[in-house]
């Protein structure tokens, strides 16, 4: 049975099963190109070894901010943090088993609960308090690297708003990252698309 092992184990093995970058990532430049619903416009974006990121290039404030709040995301993703450091204090309990057989497992962090659903080595389901807002996110399909796997079909909500991505993924050197991301974002009746290409990707040297 799933269950065997304690909750926290069996949500650290998937936590640690996320494809991330390591302690030697040096960062890396691309040129990213911008098309969609706010116009087009070409670029430059740059993740430095301390994963600080700079969009420069693009005039117009709107696509460049959308660029920069992808950036953040990728980030946020890929960048490693240490399950103890993540984690630090936080309880761990088996939920419910899902319909589709994935497991549920409540993590206690502070006075709030968040939620997640674990299937074959993967989080699936993500539903986390963020301040007074609440975010929920699934996983439809991974894309899978000898490191681990990494996010490719996706869906978000937040309050009044829901989000579609579809990431697709390359190397630059011995490193895995986002190379073009296309989404969907409706809010309020109103859609937007979005589609985000990097090329031209090479490691930072020496800084």
């Amino acid at each position: 049975m799933q269950t065997m092992v304690p909750a926290q184990d069996f949500f650290r093995a998937a936590y640690e099963h996320r494809y991330t970058w390591g302690p030697e990532f040096p960062g890396y430049q691309a040129q990213v190109q911008y098309q969609g619903s706010l116009g087009r416009a070409t670029g430059e974006v740059t993740v430095d070894k301390n994963l600080k990121y700079t969009v420069t290039g693009i005039a117009d404030e709107a696509i460049r901010k959308w660029v920069e709040q992808q950036m953040w995301e990728i980030i946020t993703h890929l960048g490693r943090r240490p399950f103890e450091k993540e984690h630090d204090g936080h309880v761990f309990n088996y939920g419910a088993v899902q319909p589709d057989g994935s497991q549920e497992v409540l993590v206690q962090v502070g006075d709030v609960t968040n939620r997640y659903h674990l299937k074959d080595n993967h989080i699936t389901m993500v539903y986390r308090h963020l301040g007074p807002h609440t975010i929920e996110i699934h996983v439809e399909e991974f894309h899978e690297t000898p490191e681990g796997s990494m996010a490719k079909t996706y869906w978000a909500t937040v309050p009044g708003m829901r989000f579609q991505f579809w990431d697709e993924h390359g190397q630059v050197g011995d490193y895995w990252t986002v190379t073009r991301r296309r989404s969907v974002q409706e809010q309020n009746g109103t859609r937007q698309e979005h589609e985000l290409t990097f090329n031209n990707l090479a490691l930072l040297q020496g800084v």
